[in-house]
């Protein structure tokens, strides 16, 4: 992506959703009628800071748009991307079989072209739909799936996010022994990076594990 996209996308993930998307929408508005990967990015940015405000269905308009676009010019890797702003909307949405096509079909994109980044962004999100499923050990191999590809890169802020997310699923499992190793590695590396979300998160489970335990102090 292009500096100015980079920093639209900052304001949506620092929590400025409204002004993001107000930025999203006058950058479309400038560069139309074009219909190129620029194009296609800002639109899937946009459907993906929609989906955070919960405007669910401009966010599926926007990242249909999106999609259309990408296949149109027949990219890979921005499709792949796509297809996992497309699973969370429908996730969020209540969509839980069309969310798991979305990001199986991102998830296959992305090892095509060799994106490890998006694949495990797919992975950690099918993970997240087989929690609400409660098929809690298919959510665990797709987290360990999605480490194991991370750690390839170093992606410290995907690596805790997926730490954290296989403690969780882990204890929701019922294995609160390997759920709080996790918890432990997960603090571990967000401390050191300053992942303070994940941080949070890693102390709710282990207090969710004490709480299963009966140790309620």
């Amino acid at each position: 992506r292009g500096l100015g996209q980079q920093l639209l996308g900052e304001l949506a993930l620092s929590g400025r959703v409204d002004q993001a998307i107000d930025v999203f929408q006058a950058g479309l508005e400038a560069l139309r009628p074009r219909t190129d990967s620029v194009v296609g990015q800002l639109l899937a940015e946009l459907a993906r800071t929609e989906a955070l405000a919960g405007r669910l269905e401009d966010a599926l308009a926007h990242v249909l748009e999106a999609q259309a676009i990408f296949e149109d010019l027949s990219d890979q890797r921005g499709l792949a991307s796509t297809m996992r702003i497309l699973g969370d909307v429908h996730v969020k949405a209540g969509r839980l079989d069309e969310s798991v096509a979305a990001l199986r079909r991102g998830l296959e994109l992305a090892e095509r072209v060799g994106s490890v980044e998006e694949i495990g962004g797919c992975l950690i999100n099918i993970g997240l739909v087989e929690e609400r499923r409660e098929a809690f050990q298919e959510a665990i191999e797709c987290d360990r799936r999605a480490i194991e590809e991370l750690e390839r890169i170093g992606h410290g802020s995907g690596r805790a996010r997926g730490y954290a997310n296989l403690a969780y699923h882990l204890m929701l499992a019922g294995d609160y022994d390997e759920a709080e190793r996790w918890c432990q590695r997960t603090l571990d590396l967000s401390r050191a990076i300053g992942h303070s979300v994940t941080v949070a998160d890693a102390i709710d489970t282990i207090a969710a594990i004490e709480i299963r335990r009966g140790n309620f102090s």
